[in-house]
Parts: structure tokens; C-alpha cells; sequence
């Protein structure tokens, strides 16, 4: 008996398996390998109808994976998978090489390979040669218990042959479970019958029952596993087992380990689905075969060549020490109980006559192999074995010592018969003795320690002196430490301790299990080993005494066991030991020796030969030979016994007459004379039964060559089956195929037919031979018949790239694509190789798909596209780059995007904010508590349309607590086609300093900026407010014009500071003698407004009066001199019906008449006032001023300026002069409207509508290569005017081009009466590149230091110096002179009024550089209104 899993100790790791486990008595523990149970199927002829069978019922679990092993031929390309695909109802792979076994998937292994499973995958191996099975079922299976141990199962169904036999014991031993298909089922029972003949079949069913044992498996997780029967044993049931199985099979169950016996018996239970022990015990008795299964479960007869390589090293040294100790003439004696099938005698053997065959004068050996288990034994003696049981004996080994038979590799003779199998019970049966080395290996750990023990006493007593014992790498000698010394404790090899006296043939006892006897203590089983002993010693002394010799031969005439004193009857043959009978008996018996036990065995009854002389001596022999059985085997005992011959004695001699001496003479003749003819006779016979024995021996070997050759022929012919079967099936399905082809040729057909896009086949040769319908619009069907060349078909397009993608894929073997016209129409033309599955290429399809609208529609997607790309990039760059902050929620109001406006003013970045909510990021102060004022995204998510912000100022807070005041608004987002909303899109905007800004203008525009007090407009707003007050409640109100007298004294000797700070001083003043409710003003330099409420006319006058002496007693002191001032006041009364306007004129002319009066007094107009009625004239001018700016009734005329010395007289300088449509359509000058215009603080309106003409003219107007300078006149109102100088600012800041074109025109009082605002506004239009000319020069010239502080381009002369030139002297000087001064400060000078030649030619005398006049035309209308100029009538005073 031995393990395929034994050879590592338990403590290695832990990781004995189940099945050393269960020797050892170790329990069962969880193995770090997975659940998944790996089923190999096994087949070979007649294999696939039992695979499609057992395919067909196999269940669904994730526990169960499948790999089958089909013999098949080398050279056929299977069709297996394929085949077993349509019925299964899981997965059908075909297995690769490293596949990792999945649960619920079949693996087929494809032809000329084997199958193994190492480190979880699944491996397959090209065999080394020999013409074996392929794949192999023995190396699949073995690998599988190998290195998946329990949760294996071997499945063998239909074939011939034996392969899978040794597979299926690896996988008992392995503890894993073995189905058979039952032989009557199966088409080839051979594989079948070998598998149920090891006697490892758990079940043996029909293939399709197999499925419901596989699922019963799956659905037990511990239907595998090694389980405990419950120690607890109350109802005898496992004592009633043990009883049942000695009884069936003789098997003692008692000698066992208690473990073992539980696990294996409840490993039987399991796969029975029983669960107590009563009820298997029942199966037992009503089973006949059940306790042959669990007999064999507990003894798995499974072991391998040179098992633990390490260890038969360790051996192979010892054994050769041993053969080097011995002669010639000494036989080697080994005894190898628990041999199991053979591998490790045959092992040793080897080993063995390696070392003898280096010697010329080596000894011989002798093996004795025994096992209880039968079956095992015959598998020994045939010494017949599969290529994969070989893996370990090395190639010369094989040479030496097998020879190739068939399939399997047998023991040579010469080696086979140096071993004895024989059937022992190493326990209970008389050991071998005098054996120099004993190889036991694993057979104690199945023992209990009381029966190891006996063992090894036992194994002592039968060494010789220094005799080796080799054990298992499980097990070890401690129990008996004393009997034996170790070798080498790794290999488990040890020697015999020769100084230890006191034991001899140990006597077995029979342990009382389950009989009730009680076990002997230690003093009594020492006291019974010692009378044992001494017994034994008797018993042997008298039988060599008295007993005959005797020898015991088997059925094979080969001696197996001896008695007595044998030694002059049988003797060892010298060379190579042969131990039949025949070879070792004395010659002289061997003839009779023949006869009388062939006898023996046909009748069997015991026979007597006839009596020979033996021996030098002629010792009177008889054969006594007689059949005997033992343990079921008939023997053969051959006596040897010695005859006495009784004689008459009378007086001490025989009794012997004459006539009996004659007839004894006689008698002995004719003995002597058969004897002699017997001689003759068996030398005969001997002759002839050496020449037969020659014959036999020859048959024999032709009859092992015809065996050879015909299990070569059963393995091809069961290859040819399982090929044949497989051509069968695919016939049959290739008949249904065709079929379906045919369909499907006929679907085909009409598919090409009703294809809408043309269709060409060509082969190789570009010849046609497939066109469809749709081909018409393409080419000439009707010319394109089947072998016609496409080059010779008549094309409606051009055929060239066609025949160029068709060439390219005949080529390359890779489709070909191209767009290609035929007339309007575009096609995509996809040229496609033309293959039968992996066959060479047939020719080339020709695909025309019509994608005219796709082009179109393409095209347009693509403009579509470029047109969102550009917008979206614009929308990206306008996002980035404005100054507006937009953020994008989701329909839940969490931020999508942020611009990077938006980041820096919520001060969040882009990535942070993304997810968060809105009211987060965008922090609306108003909004926090959640009011009335609720967070303005909120509001727009709610309503799902735009929304402002409810307040006048929201301000939100940013991350760093910043508070900004915004502008902002939200709308909704939504989804394409506009129902669904996505979210919100909100754009707010920094107005903080725009809100500053704003409250500063805003005070600025109602306020004056030096004295606080409000300005004009506001104070005439309040006004007109009083007057609609008035008009409501009946109420008086009164307003106060004041105009400080003599003020440009004060500036012009102070300068302005001295008369800002005196307007300063006079604000508080005034302020302080007017009531609460009165708004006092600011409306012009000196000149101050006070609106009186609830105030008749008498109380206005006193008030005015108490305003003029504020004034004339304030006390304003510059410099240390006082300056006394004074003003003049006018009063009127606000009366119902008068507007704004009216009454700042009238008060005005009230004013104006209290200075004509005298100055610093009052004048109170009254309602019928006549100066009221002349200012009335007045304000209808101002009102015309008006009208003309709002009806646009204003017109520019151009006066050409020239140079003096140009002859083409082209203009260099253009002046811009106003004029005027009066309501009858007639063109006249401005001098009325200007004068009303300056009297009531107008001009700046007016200059302002004169330069915006003309710049939004030349904005538009391409003059800047003329080099005209084109000027315009500005007034000293406007130059005053902050609005006005800040508009030309803005307007040439915006317009850069268009300022070196421009030439401002100020008049030379101008100048020096506001020097101080004139001198600012030169300088900043100079930087902005513009020109200035000083106009009417000379009618203010008390000084030219003034030029020295004005940037002047021209200067005007004024034309009092140029009308009467040529006859004033005095003119003619001042001219010179200007024109001096201004050439050395580098101006250039212009004559206004020149009428005629000789004044222009005494001008350049002079040395004037341009000219204005008459001379050169009375101007022309400006071009933009020189069709309106044309429509009006011209008024003759217009110049």
C-alpha cells in the first residue's frame, strides 16, 4: 500500500493533503485552493455520443469546471467543440495553452496534444514521441489530483484501451471521486472495464444519469472533503460497519487509525447522500459491492517510479555500499511490503542491477513484494505500465530495462523475475526473513501506535545483521528508537541495531475491537514475548528435526515458499536466478517432477511419485505432492520424503532365501535396465521439451510483437473511430448546412437584387462576375456579362479608379476607399477583398454607396460647425474679455462656469466654485436672510424667466470680505427644443465707482464745484418746481437776481484765486441772510440766484435788501488791503402760467436794470414793467436758438483760406462760419441769435452742435491726405464751459485721426479776458494734436506777453488793418510788425477781408504767408449741407 501524496511530512508547512492527512489521523483543515471543482472527462472511440450524452444533463453551478480528453487522430483538424456546442447548456471552449479553469465552462483539448494542470492553469504539452493516446487520460487525471488534490473528479465513458486506469487511481488516492460509464452503455467498453477493474470506480452509471451525481456533488460544498464520522458513537453503528466489512472482505478494521476509518467512511456516506451510520451500515449489507469500494477507499493502491527523489538518492548510495559488501556467491534479499502496483520494487530493482552490472563478480538479489490488496498484485506481475507512469525513470533506464509494447512499456523478464509478488498481510501473516533491506513506505501511518510497533519489531526481526529500513517521509521510528540507528533521518532511511537482544518472531495478537477483550498490560504482553519467543525457537527446532523438506510453487511453477532441509533436493542456479521449479530441482527429478504436477492439477487430488535415489549416498526419495488453498490461491506443496525399506532379520541378518536373492538379482537387472531406458528416454524429452521450450519462447516473442502490432492497431483503429464518428456528425450537419446555404443563396440573390447601390464582383483577372440592378446607373449591364473584363464595359463615369482600388486590393489584401463622381452624382466606392474563409483571395467586391446628400449634408454640418466653432470661440473670447462677471448654474443652482471677470470679483476660482451653489459663490448681502430680497438666481430659477435685481444698489460680498456694489441680472438656460430648464445664467457687473461716481456727479451737476451752493440748472429746476406749486395752492413766490459789481476788477488785480476765495467768502455770507426754506445758487462767475418761498413781493423786496448789505458790509481782505464790493439785485414775482425760462430772463433784465440804475441797490420788477417786455424780444431770440438746435435749422458755410504766394490757389485753411434757416426758409447770418446767444449763456450749445457736425463729418470722410486744416470759431462762454472742454477732449480722444485736420479760432479778447481757462484747453488740444489760431488780432494788442504763454499755430489779422492797406502807412506798419513777431516765434499769419489783387499783393510784400477774402469767392455751404443750401433762399446779409 502506498500514497500518491505522502511523500511530504506533515509538518511541512502544513500543507499534507487530505489523503496523508487522513493516514496520519490529522484532521482535515481549509486548503488555500479554491472551491472550484475541476472535472476531467475522459474518451476515446465511441466517446462523443457519450459526451453529447453527459453534456446535455450537466448542471449550472459556479463550482464545477470541465476539461475532456477525446482521443483523436495527430493529423485531424477537430471538429469536437464545435460538435458539443449545440446541445450544451453552458460554455464550449477550446482549451489554450495557460487557460485558468473557469466555473460553468467545457474545455476541449485540441488533437496530438497532452493535458496537464500545474500552478491553476491548464497546460497542454507536445508528446516526446511513442504512439500513445493523445491526449493522454492517465497524465491529464494525474496531474489534475496532483495539484488539485480532493476537488478532482475523473469521468471515464466509451473507448478502447486502458488509458485513464492509472488516472483514476491518482485521483482516489488524491481523495477526489471517479464515475465509469457503465460498460453496457458503451459503444467500446475497454476504458470503462479498465477503470472499474482498479477497483477506484465510485459510481458507474450511464452518461447521462452522470449530470444528477454532478449536481448532488456541487450542491454538498463537503461532498469532497475529507469528514469526521461523530467519535460519539452511541448506536455501534461504526462497530457494525467494521463488523460488516471483516465479514465481506477480511479486513480488520481494528489495526487502522480510528481518524482514517471515520473520514473514509464518512467520504462514502457522502457520495451516498447518507447521513448516520446505522443507515450505511444497511447499505453495506444490502450492497454487495459496496464493501469492496470502501475496502479499496482504505487501501489506495497508488504509487510511482523513484517517488521522492531526494530519498531514493539517499537509498541508491546505501545500496550500492550494500552490493559492494557482498560476493559472487551471496544473494542480496529485499522485502517491500504495501507494494501496491509494482512501481517501487521494480524501482529498486533498477537500482539494484545498476550497481551489479559495474561489477564482474556482483551478487545477485532477490526481491520479495508483497500486498493484502489482489488486484494490485496482478498489476505488479504483468509489470506492464502507461508512458506518463514513466515520467520518472530516466531514458537510459527505459532502454535497459522496458520494452515498448503497444501503449505501455513492460518490465524486461530478465528483471521481472528477480522479484517474488506475493499476497501477505504484513499484520497477521509470518514475515519474510534474513532480508537485507526492507522498503516500507507509508503504509504505517495508516496503523495505530500499538500496531506500528509490532510492525517495527516485527521489520527487526526480520533483518539481517545491519540490514536498512526505509520508511515514508510521514513517518519516523520513535515508537521503537531503540531497534534502529538512522542513515540519513531526511530520507527516512535507517540500520538495524545489532546489540539488541530479546526479540524474535513476534506472535500477533488480535486487538479486541468491538469484542470486548480487553487489552494486556505492559508486564504481560513482555511476559507473552518472551514464550513466544522461546515457543517460536521450539517450533522451528522440531520441524528441522522432524520435518521433510518442503517447497511451495504457484501457478507458474515458481517457488514462494520453503520448509526443512530442502537443500539437497533444491538449489539456487548459478548466473541469473530463475525460480521455477524446473530450473532449481535436481535434474534427476525434474522429468517426473513435470508429470506428477500437471496431474496434480487436473485432478486435483494429491499424487506420489516413485521412488529414486537422491545423493551421493542413494538415499531412497518419493515426491509427496498435494493441491492446498490459502487465502483463495491454490499452491502447489511438494514433499520430499525419505522411504524406509523393512527387512526380514532372523538372529540379526535378513531372512533371505536363494530363490528371493535370484528374483531380487533379477529385478534389480531390469530396474537397472528402465532405469537406463528412462534415462534415455527423459534425455529425450528433455531434448525435446528444450527444442519446444526454444519454439515457445520464439512464439511467445512473435506473439508479443503480434500484440504489440495489434495494440497499435486498436489505438490507430480507435483514433479512426473517433475520427469516423466525428466525419459522420459533420456529414450530417453539413447535409442540414447545405440546405441552409441553398436558402441563404436564394436570401442572398435577392438582397443583391434589391440593393439600391451597385454592386461588382470581380476575380482575380478583373474579370465581372457578379453585377446587381443598381449597377445600370454606373455602367452598361446589359454589356456586363459574367468573365467580361471591367475595362471593356461600357462606364458611365470614369472607370479608373476602380480599376486602381481594385488593383490595390489584389495587392495588399486590405480594403480600399474613394470618393468617385458620375455626372451629379457623388459615390463612396469601397473596393473589399473576395475570400472563402482563410482561403487565398478570390477576387475583389466592387461597393458604389450613393452618398451625394451625405456630402451635402456633411458640408454643411462642417459650415454649421466652423460657424459654431467661430461663435463659440468669440462667445469664449468676449467672456474672458469683458469687464462683466457671468456665471452658469445647473437646474439646481450649482456653478458650471465662471468667467474670469466673475472669479475676481467673487474672488472664488473657476475649479473651486464648480459644484457649489450660486447663493455660495455669489453672495448677495440683501439676499442672506432670505426676504422680500430673495438671491436673484433663485428668483430667475423659480420664475424660469429673466429677472433684475429688485433693489437700486445691490451689493454682494466676495470670498476676502470685500463689499462691491453691482449692476445685475439673471435668465434662464434650457435645454435643446426650450422646455426643459438647465440652469441659469447670471452677469453682474463692478458699479461700485460708478455708484461714487454717480452721487459725485450727481451733486457735482446740481452744485457749483467752488462754492457748494446749487448751479444754475438745479436752482432753475427748483424753480420751475415753485412755479408748479404756485399754479396748485395759489401760492406767492419771489426770486432774486444778484450780480456782484465791478468783479473782473477784483480778478484781473487779485488774479482768480483772489476772486475765487472772495465768491467763497460771499456764499457763506448770503447764505446766512436767506430763511431755511429759500434756495440760495450760484448761476454764473459774479452772479447768484436766491428763489424766495411763500414770499409776496414786499417781504421779497426787504429780503433782497438785507442780501445787498450782506454784501456791501462784508469784509474781504487780499493781501492786507481791504476790498469793498457791492451788488446789484434784481426781484420779480413768481405768478402762474411762467415758465422756468421766462422767469430766470425776467429776473435777469431786473437785475440789468438795477445796474443802469446805479449799481449795489434792488430793483422789484413789477408785472407791467416795460423792460420786462423789451427782454421779452430777447427771450424770443433765445427761444429761436433753441428752436433752431431742436428743428435743426443751423447750416456751416466754408471760407477758403490761401497762400498768398500759391498759384493754384488751392486752400490750405478752410474756416467753418455758422448759419442760420430763419422760419421762412431763408439762409441769414447768426449775429441776433449769437448776441442773445452770449447775453443768455447759449454759445456753448451752439459751438457744441458746430464741432460735433463737423467731426462726425470728417469721422466719416477721408480728408487727411488733402492736408485742409479746417477751423472753427470758439466762444469764450464755451471755452469757460467744463462740459464743453471736456466733450472736445473725449470726442478727439476717440477720433485721433481726425484732430490733426482741426483748428480752433479764438479771438484775441478771448484770450486775455480767459487767459486762465483758454491757456489749459491750447495745451491739451495741442497734445491731442489739433491746431489754434488767434483771431481778430490787434483789436486787443495792450499786450503780446500773452503770446509767450499760448502754443499758436496762426494768427488773424484782423481786417481793420487790411481794408485800407494800401493807403495807410500806420496799417502797413502794424501788419509788418505782426508779421515780424510772429515769423520769429514761428506762426504763420493770415489777412482776413482781402478784396482785391493789389491788397493781396501788398500783403505779401508785407509778409503775410495766407489770405481770406472776397478775392477768392464768398464761400461755399459745408459739403454735408450743401443740398439743404442749395433748397433755401440766401439772405444778401449772410457773410
Amino acid at each position: 500500500m502506498a500514497d500518491e501524496h505522502n511523500d511530504q511530512p506533515a509538518s511541512t508547512h502544513d500543507t499534507a493533503s487530505g489523503t496523508e492527512r487522513d493516514r496520519m489521523g490529522i484532521a482535515p483543515h481549509a486548503k488555500a485552493d479554491s472551491d472550484l471543482i475541476i472535472v476531467g472527462i475522459g474518451a476515446s472511440a465511441g466517446g462523443l455520443e457519450a459526451l453529447k450524452e453527459l453534456i446535455a444533463e450537466l448542471p449550472h453551478s459556479d463550482r464545477l469546471s470541465y476539461v475532456v480528453a477525446q482521443h483523436l487522430s495527430p493529423t485531424h483538424n477537430s471538429l469536437l467543440m464545435e460538435l458539443l456546442t449545440p446541445g450544451a447548456p453552458i460554455a464550449v471552449r477550446d482549451l489554450t495553452d495557460g487557460q485558468v479553469p473557469a466555473a460553468e465552462t467545457i474545455y476541449v483539448a485540441p488533437p496530438n496534444y497532452h493535458v496537464e494542470y500545474t500552478d491553476g492553469r491548464l497546460r497542454l504539452l507536445r508528446p516526446q514521441g511513442g504512439v500513445g493516446p493523445k491526449p493522454s487520460v492517465d497524465q491529464m487525471l494525474r496531474s489534475l489530483a496532483d495539484n488539485h488534490g480532493e476537488n478532482t473528479i475523473a469521468i471515464i465513458l466509451s473507448g478502447t484501451g486502458s488509458d485513464g486506469a492509472i488516472g483514476v487511481r491518482s485521483v482516489k488516492a488524491a481523495g477526489g471521486i471517479v464515475l465509469v460509464q457503465d460498460p453496457t452503455s458503451a459503444k467500446y467498453d475497454g476504458m470503462p472495464r479498465s477503470s472499474i477493474n482498479t477497483g477506484c470506480a465510485d459510481r458507474v452509471q450511464r452518461p447521462p444519469e452522470m449530470g444528477q451525481i454532478l449536481e448532488n456533488i456541487a450542491n454538498s460544498p463537503n461532498a469532497l472533503r475529507m469528514q469526521t464520522v461523530n467519535d460519539d458513537d452511541r448506536t455501534g453503528g461504526l462497530e457494525r460497519v467494521t463488523r460488516l466489512l471483516k465479514r465481506a472482505t477480511g479486513m480488520d478494521l481494528s489495526n487502522y487509525k480510528r481518524a482514517t476509518v471515520n473520514r473514509r467512511v464518512q467520504r462514502r456516506m457522502n457520495i451516498h447522500k447518507v447521513t448516520e451510520l446505522d443507515a450505511y451500515a444497511s447499505l453495506l449489507q444490502r450492497d454487495k459491492s459496496e464493501p469492496a469500494h470502501l475496502a479499496r477507499d482504505l487501501l489506495i493502491s497508488v504509487t510511482e517510479f523513484f517517488r521522492d527523489r531526494e530519498s531514493f538518492d539517499a537509498l541508491n548510495e546505501a545500496l550500492g555500499e550494500l552490493v559492494a559488501r557482498r560476493s559472487s556467491d551471496e544473494v542480496i534479499r529485499v522485502w517491500i511490503p504495501a507494494c501496491a502496483t509494482g512501481e517501487e520494487p521494480y524501482s529498486i530493482a533498477m537500482m539494484l542491477a545498476e550497481h551489479i552490472r559495474q561489477r564482474r563478480d556482483a551478487p545477485e538479489f532477490l526481491i520479495f513484494a508483497s500486498d493484502i490488496e489482489t488486484d494490485g498484485l496482478a498489476s505488479a506481475r504483468m509489470g506492464a505500465y502507461s508512458e506518463p507512469a514513466l515520467v520518472n525513470v530516466g531514458e537510459e533506464l527505459r532502454k535497459r530495462y522496458f520494452t515498448r509494447e503497444g501503449n505501455l512499456w513492460v518490465i524486461n523478464k530478465s528483471l521481472r523475475q528477480s522479484i517474488v509478488f506475493a499476497t501477505q498481510n504484513v499484520i497477521d501473516d509470518p514475515p519474510f526473513r534474513r532480508m537485507d533491506l526492507i522498503s516500507c513506505r507509508n503504509l504505517l501511518i495508516y496503523f495505530e501506535n500499538k500496531v506500528q510497533k509490532r510492525v517495527l519489531e516485527l521489520f527487526h526481526y526480520s533483518l539481517n545483521h545491519n540490514g536498512l529500513l526505509f520508511l515514508g517521509k510521514s513517518e519516523s521510528i520513535e515508537l521503537h528508537a531503540d531497534l534502529y540507528q538512522p542513515i540519513l533521518r531526511r530520507a527516512r532511511l535507517f540500520r538495524k541495531r545489532n546489540a539488541i537482544q530479546g526479540y524474535a518472531l513476534p506472535i500477533a495478537a488480535r486487538p479486541g475491537v468491538a469484542t470486548g477483550i480487553a487489552e494486556p498490560d505492559t508486564a504481560a504482553m513482555s511476559s507473552d514475548r518472551r514464550r513466544s519467543t522461546r515457543g517460536s525457537r521450539m517450533t522451528r527446532a522440531v520441524l528441522e528435526k522432524y520435518c521433510p523438506p518442503v517447497v511451495v510453487v504457484d501457478g507458474s511453477d515458481r517457488v514462494v515458499h520453503t520448509a526443512g532441509a530442502f537443500q539437497d533436493f533444491i538449489r539456487i542456479p548459478v548466473g541469473e536466478v530463475d525460480l521455477t521449479i524446473y530450473e532449481m530441482v535436481d535434474p534427476k527429478m525434474r522429468a517426473e517432477l513435470r508429470a506428477l504436477l500437471h496431474r496434480v492439477r487436473r485432478e486435483k487430488e494429491p499424487v506420489i511419485g516413485s521412488q529414486m535415489r537422491m545423493g551421493d549416498d542413494e538415499t531412497p526419495v518419493r515426491m509427496n505432492i498435494q493441491p492446498l488453498t490459502i487465502d483463495g490461491e491454490v499452491v502447489v506443496m511438494i514433499g520430499f520424503d525419505l522411504v524406509t525399506v523393512r527387512l526380514n532379520v532372523v538372529d540379526g541378518q535378513p531372512a533371505i532365501t536363494p530363490t528371493e536373492n535370484l528374483i531380487i538379482s533379477e529385478l534389480e537387472q531390469e530396474l537397472a535396465n528402465t532405469r537406463l531406458h528412462l534415462q534415455t528416454v527423459v534425455e529425450e524429452l528433455e531434448t525435446s521439451n528444450e527444442e519446444l521450450q526454444s519454439h515457445s519462447e520464439e512464439l511467445q516473442s512473435a506473439n508479443e510483437e503480434l500484440q504489440s502490432t495489434n495494440e497499435e492497431l486498436q489505438t490507430s483503429n480507435e483514433e479512426l473511430q473517433s475520427t469516423n464518428e466525428e466525419l459522420t456528425t459533420v456529414n450530417d450537419e453539413l447535409q442540414i448546412k447545405s440546405t441552409e446555404l441553398e436558402e441563404m443563396a436564394s436570401t442572398l440573390y435577392s438582397l443583391k437584387e434589391s440593393l439600391s447601390s451597385p454592386l461588382i464582383l470581380v476575380n482575380k483577372r478583373l474579370e465581372i462576375q457578379v453585377v446587381n440592378a443598381a449597377a445600370d446607373a454606373i455602367l452598361d449591364r446589359e454589356e456586363a456579362t459574367p468573365n467580361k473584363s471591367i475595362s471593356s464595359v461600357s462606364w458611365r463615369m470614369d472607370f479608373m479608379p476602380a480599376l486602381s482600388l481594385a488593383r490595390q486590393v489584389l495587392d495588399s489584401g486590405d480594403v480600399q476607399q474613394e470618393v468617385v463622381q458620375c455626372g451629379d452624382a457623388s459615390y463612396l466606392l469601397t473596393a473589399s477583398p473576395h475570400r472563402s474563409g482563410d482561403q487565398p483571395l478570390l477576387g475583389v467586391v466592387l461597393a458604389f454607396v450613393d452618398i451625394s446628400e451625405r456630402i451635402a449634408s456633411e458640408q454643411e454640418i462642417r459650415r454649421q460647425s466652423d460657424e459654431l466653432s467661430a461663435e463659440k470661440l468669440r462667445i469664449e473670447t468676449t467672456l474672458k474679455s469683458i469687464g462683466d462677471g457671468v456665471i452658469t448654474t445647473d437646474a439646481k443652482g450649482r456653478v458650471t462656469y465662471m468667467n474670469p471677470k466673475a472669479c475676481d470679483l467673487t474672488g472664488w476660482e473657476t475649479d473651486e466654485a464648480y459644484g457649489a451653489l450660486i447663493s455660495d459663490v455669489y453672495r448677495a448681502v440683501e439676499a442672506m436672510a432670505d426676504g422680500p430680497d430673495k438671491h436673484i438666481a433663485l428668483r430667475c430659477l423659480e420664475a424660469g424667466e429673466p429677472v433684475n435685481s429688485n433693489l437700486e444698489a445691490p451689493v454682494i460680498i466676495g470670498r476676502s470680505g470685500r463689499r462691491l456694489v453691482v449692476a445685475e441680472s439673471a435668465a434662464p438656460l434650457r435645454e435643446p427644443g426650450g422646455s426643459a430648464l438647465a440652469g441659469i445664467v447670471l452677469v453682474f457687473r463692478d458699479v461700485t465707482d460708478e455708484q461714487l461716481l454717480s452721487q459725485e456727479l450727481s451733486f457735482r451737476a446740481a452744485h457749483d464745484p467752488l462754492t457748494h451752493l446749487v448751479n444754475r440748472y438745479e436752482f432753475e429746476r427748483r424753480v420751475l418746481s415753485a412755479v408748479h406749486s404756485a399754479n396748485r395752492s395759489d401760492t406767492v413766490h419771489a426770486v432774486a437776481y444778484i450780480d456782484l459789481d465791478n468783479f473782473k476788477i477784483i480778478n484781473d488785480t487779485g488774479g482768480h484765486g483772489a476772486g475765487d476765495k472772495l465768491l467763497k467768502q460771499l456764499s457763506v455770507e448770503l447764505a446766512q441772510s436767506i430763511r431755511k426754506v429759500d434756495t440760495l445758487a450760484r448761476l454764473g462767475g459774479d452772479e447768484f440766484g436766491a428763489l424766495l418761498m411763500n414770499c409776496p413781493l414786499e417781504f421779497a423786496a426787504d429780503l433782497a435788501e438785507k442780501l445787498r448789505l450782506s454784501v456791501e458790509q462784508m469784509r474781504f481782505d487780499h493781501k492786507g488791503t481791504r476790498i469793498q464790493i457791492t451788488a446789484s439785485i434784481g426781484v420779480i414775482e413768481i405768478r402762474s402760467g411762467m415758465g422756468a425760462t421766462e422767469i430766470m430772463s425776467l429776473v435777469d433784465a431786473a437785475c440789468y436794470a438795477a445796474k443802469e440804475a446805479g449799481k449795489n441797490r434792488i430793483y422789484v420788477a413789477k408785472s407791467d414793467d416795460p423792460r420786462l417786455a423789451e427782454k421779452s424780444g430777447e427771450m424770443e431770440l433765445v427761444y429761436d436758438i433753441g428752436d433752431a438746435l431742436e428743428k435743426k435749422r443751423f447750416r456751416l458755410h466754408v471760407e477758403d483760406v490761401v497762400g498768398i504766394g500759391d498759384a493754384s490757389r488751392n486752400p490750405r485753411y478752410q474756416e467753418v462760419l455758422l448759419r442760420v434757416l430763419d422760419r421762412d426758409q431763408r439762409l441769414r447770418g447768426p449775429e441776433a441769435l449769437v448776441s442773445a446767444g452770449e447775453r443768455y449763456h447759449l454759445m456753448a450749445k451752439i459751438d457744441r452742435w458746430v464741432f460735433d457736425t463737423l467731426t462726425d463729418w470728417l469721422a466719416h470722410e477721408d480728408n487727411s491726405g488733402n492736408g485742409v486744416v479746417w477751423a472753427i470759431n470758439v466762444s469764450g462762454q464755451s471755452l469757460g464751459d467744463a462740459g464743453y472742454r471736456d466733450h472736445v477732449e473725449f470726442v478727439l480722444e476717440e477720433h485721433k485721426a481726425i484732430a490733426p485736420q482741426l483748428c480752433f479760432e479764438i479771438t484775441e479778447t478771448t484770450a486775455i479776458a480767459r487767459l486762465s481757462d483758454v491757456a489749459p484747453f491750447v495745451t491739451r488740444i495741442k497734445e491731442l494734436g489739433c491746431k489754434v489760431a488767434l483771431d481778430d488780432f490787434g483789436t486787443g494788442m495792450s499786450s503780446l506777453s500773452y503770446l509767450k504763454n499760448l502754443d499758436i499755430d496762426f494768427i488773424k489779422i484782423d481786417g481793420g488793418f487790411v481794408r485800407d492797406i494800401l493807403d495807410s502807412k500806420i496799417d502797413q506798419a502794424m501788419v509788418q510788425a505782426v508779421c515780424t513777431v510772429a515769423q520769429d516765434l514761428g506762426i504763420e499769419t493770415i489777412a482776413e477781408h482781402v478784396e482785391n489783387e493789389d491788397t493781396l499783393t501788398k500783403l505779401a510784400q508785407l509778409g503775410v504767408d495766407l489770405a481770406q477774402g472776397f478775392v477768392f469767392g464768398r464761400g461755399a455751404p459745408f459739403p454735408a449741407h450743401a443740398v439743404a443750401a442749395e433748397d433755401a433762399e440766401p439772405d444778401s446779409s449772410a457773410a
